[in-house]
């Protein structure tokens, strides 16, 4: 299409292109590679039990011990990417929510919610930098709808999803997935 339609895309450009896209790729996937092997030795360190241990002494209370995770998921966003948010936090947090009577595909739902959540905000704000550079607009002229779609927009899903299980178990119970 970029050769033949558009006319746009040179042989030099597409070579930039892909050599662009190798680059990135190569950066994530190390960064895969690297945040599962930190996961597999939190698991073999028993961190999750610390975890459950440290949790519940805290609170026994479900809602306390549900705003607790949502406030770790949301920092862990606000730090890495999501896919590496879910390599780490997943294995070290399901036991917990397991613990909690929370469904695993619920759970999913809820880091899925904060970890993007956390993507908009800064200090790494990767999706914020993303919208800079498409929209060609400066951080601080972007900031200010950010936080208000953060408030008005993921805050009410981040509780719908946490607190309210039918909503994100609708679809995979229409689907058969859980009975």
């Amino acid at each position: 299409m970029g050769f033949g339609v558009y006319k746009g895309l040179t042989k030099n450009k597409l070579k930039e292109s892909i050599v662009d896209s190798a680059t990135s790729v190569g950066a994530i996937m190390s960064m895969i590679v690297f945040c599962l092997m930190l996961s597999q030795t939190f698991i073999f360190l028993r961190v999750p039990q610390a975890i459950i241990k440290i949790m519940f002494g805290l609170t026994e209370n479900r809602v306390v011990l549900l705003i607790l995770i949502n406030l770790l998921l949301f920092l862990i966003g606000m730090i890495v990417n999501d896919v590496t948010g879910m390599v780490l936090a997943a294995p070290m947090l399901l036991p917990l929510v397991i613990e909690l009577g929370i469904s695993p595909i619920q759970f999913a739902a809820i880091m899925g919610v904060n970890l993007a959540m956390g993507g908009v905000t800064p200090p790494y704000a990767s999706l914020l930098y993303l919208g800079m550079r498409i929209g060609k607009v400066e951080f601080l002229d972007i900031l200010k709808p950010a936080m208000t779609f953060l408030c008005l927009g993921y805050l009410p899903v981040v509780f719908l999803t946490t607190f309210w299980p039918d909503l994100s178990l609708f679809l995979p119970k229409l689907a058969g997935y859980i009975h």
